[in-house]
Formats: C-alpha cells, sequence, structure tokens
C-alpha cells in the first residue's frame, strides 16, 4: 500500500507569486481590463480570469469593489512565476497608460 509520503512525493510542485495593483478610475476601468484579457482566454472562472501561457498559468481577479486587481502566477519554479506576473503586470500597465 502507499503511504501518505509517497502519495505527497508523486504530486507535481507548484510556485505561485502574487501582486495586487491599484487601478485608476471607479472601478469601471477594472471591468474593461478584465475583458481585454479574457477575450484571450478560454477559461472564464466565477473568481475570474484564467489564463494559460507556456510557463504557467496565471488568474486575474478584481477586488469586490473594482479597484485594484489581482495576478495569481503559477509556474514550475518561483522565479519564473514572478517574471510570469511581471508580465502581466507590464500588459496591464500599458492598458492603464495609453
Amino acid at each position: 500500500h502507499t503511504d501518505l509520503h509517497g502519495l505527497l512525493k508523486q504530486l507535481p510542485v507548484f510556485f505561485v507569486y502574487e501582486k495586487s495593483l491599484a487601478v485608476p478610475s471607479d472601478g469601471a476601468y477594472t471591468g474593461e481590463i478584465l475583458r481585454r484579457f479574457g477575450e484571450e482566454s478560454e477559461t472564464h472562472t466565477g473568481a475570474g480570469i484564467r489564463l494559460s501561457r507556456p510557463q504557467g498559468e496565471v488568474l486575474l481577479t478584481a477586488s469586490p469593489k473594482g479597484r485594484r486587481i489581482r495576478i495569481l502566477a503559477e509556474s514550475e519554479d518561483s522565479e519564473t512565476a514572478k517574471e510570469l506576473c511581471g508580465a502581466i503586470e507590464d500588459q496591464i500597465f500599458s492598458l492603464t497608460n495609453h
């Protein structure tokens, strides 16, 4: 029989990096940003927009009042998760400062 330790060793290891960004305006802009990312995503969860990238997965969610966007990046190593989060942050920044 397989013990718990053996099962845990079989699970893949993922690293998560999270960042919360302030969004200008009253929250309507937050919805527009999420809609833009939603156009390239096939996965819309009740919690937000899930994006698949070669480096890993990203979940974008809005704060309850819509004044912040939370980026949650998941990858096979911590540095890649941080870089993936930064790349999405750059995309959001370019949308808010065009």
